[in-house]
């Protein structure tokens, strides 16, 4: 997979992972309704975290390349999985909105630390500008 597929796939998995029945009964559902057992869910937003990994390492690697081999493929799938168009420039803010949600949730739960969570903030705020 490349960076880009990466960040895609930990998009979906944390889509998966953010159905609740209704904002009284935060139980996490599937998309259909069906109760997830707190180990599916938990498998779930492993999962979209080692995707988000491996597409953050992938870009960190384009990064540093970059200048070395210039403007590619890859750069054109990034900003399309980020939400960047050629002709606007500019970041899909609702995605990053529901990001900054999910990393809300994920800090409230205890699945990120504080630490963890501010470095998340960061790179939001980063690709937003």
């Amino acid at each position: 997979m490349t960076g880009a597929e990466h960040y895609l796939a930990g998009e979906q998995l944390l889509s998966d992972a953010s159905f609740v029945r209704s904002p009284e009964d935060p139980r996490p559902t599937s998309r259909h309704g069906e109760e997830l057992s707190p180990a599916i869910h938990a498998a779930l937003v492993g999962r979209a975290q080692a995707h988000f990994a491996a597409a953050g390492v992938a870009a960190m690697a384009l990064q540093a390349v970059l200048p070395l081999v210039g403007d590619d493929q890859q750069v054109t799938d990034w900003a399309k999985a980020i939400g960047v168009t050629a002709d606007t420039a500019q970041v899909n803010r609702s995605c990053v909105t529901n990001a900054i949600a999910l990393v809300d949730e994920w800090q409230r739960k205890g699945i990120v630390t504080p630490d963890d969570a501010a470095e998340m903030y960061k790179a939001l705020g980063e690709v937003t500008g």
